[in-house]
């Protein structure tokens, strides 16, 4: 079955917006239950969950379909600065303004492993569908590439100077894009 759709934005109002270009054509409004900011949004690749997480320390995850919580994750090491779905769904990388990455999979309260990475302050992530891994990005412009298995680094490279704002990357990560201020 093909993914469906889905763009989330996390508002200054502390709601997340979700719009569905599928056949419903929907656009949907969720609260952030505990009212705090949130920094960070995820849209799983099939675009039936959305996760958002920020100053509360609590990763949210909502089914799309019905607006319904399906998951929380507590007590990140840090304020949730990025987010990213693993390939498959079943879990949600977290970086944190500590600079830390860490894995949490459904049907489960604590994280999986939690690394420190010394890229400082996290504010990108991406999970390559064709990888078993998941790309950081740390605020002052290095990008590392971490295993989905236990959060062992594989790979790390500062593409050039600057305060890293954004990163996208291939479906095989064979090639990364940054967006540097």
């Amino acid at each position: 079955m093909a993914g469906r759709s889905v763009v989330a934005a996390a508002l200054e109002d502390r709601r997340i917006v979700l719009w569905d270009f599928g056949l419903h054509r929907a656009v949907t409004h969720f609260g952030s239950p505990d009212r705090k900011h949130l920094a960070a949004i995820a849209v799983s690749k099939d675009g039936k969950l959305v996760a958002a997480g920020g100053h509360g320390r609590t990763i949210y995850v909502w089914q799309t379909d019905r607006g319904t919580l399906a998951n929380e994750f507590r007590y990140t090491i840090g304020r949730v600065e990025a987010l990213a779905f693993t390939p498959d769904g079943g879990g949600v990388v977290c970086g944190t303004h500590k600079g830390r990455i860490e894995l949490y999979e459904r049907g489960h309260d604590e994280a999986r492993w939690s690394v420190r990475t010394g890229l400082g302050r996290i504010v990108a992530l991406a999970a390559p569908p064709r990888t078993s891994g998941a790309l950081s990005g740390g605020a002052g412009g290095t990008v590392a590439f971490w295993d989905l298995k236990d959060g062992s680094e594989k790979q790390r490279v500062q593409p050039m100077r600057g305060r890293l704002t954004s990163l996208a990357t291939t479906p095989d990560a064979a090639y990364v894009m940054v967006g540097l201020a």
